[in-house]
């Protein structure tokens, strides 16, 4: 026997391979190179799994998922990062009503009622019978005093089968002046 031997696991034959031949194990031998072939290949491995992850994770996500996150951060509270997904998902679907609807609502709870009319228009552009849209519009325009443009939404919404509820009727049209 030679000066070292070395065991390894032969996993087809399933048993201990020992190898004892100097010109197989020792220092530039068939082993080093053998293991110098696997490390390499295992870096290659780690390698292509991280650049994978890396790409899928900015490129595999779809409108709907930017837009479920969204409504995951919204709930949370969270209403930029909620604002930020949803006009995620509005770049890769640009025709997404229910997207801008939200976008509009974020906007909205952040007391930004100009912008949140904004998106609600563009939401009812995309779909017109859109009555959650109407309905949020018409409150965006309620808080900012335009009641003209309120009751317009007021009576659509209303016509799309969304019913107003009988307090912030009464409260729109005490404010207003009018009984419409």
């Amino acid at each position: 026997m030679n000066e070292f031997t070395a065991f390894l696991w032969d996993r087809r034959n399933n048993d201990f391979l020992t190898i004892c031949d100097r010109t197989y194990c020792g220092e530039g031998g068939h082993l080093e190179k053998k293991m110098k072939y696997l490390s390499f290949r295992i870096k290659i491995f780690i390698l292509i799994g991280v650049l994978f992850l890396s790409v899928s994770s900015v490129y595999a996500e779809t409108a709907d998922e930017y837009y479920n996150r969204g409504l995951a951060q919204s709930r949370q509270g969270n209403l930029p990062e909620a604002i930020s997904d949803y006009t995620k998902a509005i770049e890769i679907k640009p025709d997404y009503a229910e997207a801008y609807y939200n976008r509009g609502l974020a906007y909205g709870r952040q007391g930004n009622h100009p912008q949140a009319i904004s998106e609600y228009t563009k939401a009812i552009e995309i779909k017109p019978d859109y009555a959650e849209a109407y309905k949020s519009r018409w409150a965006s325009y309620f808080m900012i005093k335009e009641y003209d443009k309120a009751w317009t939404d007021v009576h659509k919404a209303e016509e799309l089968g969304h019913a107003v509820h009988p307090t912030m009727l009464k409260l729109l049209k005490t404010s207003s002046g009018r009984d419409e």
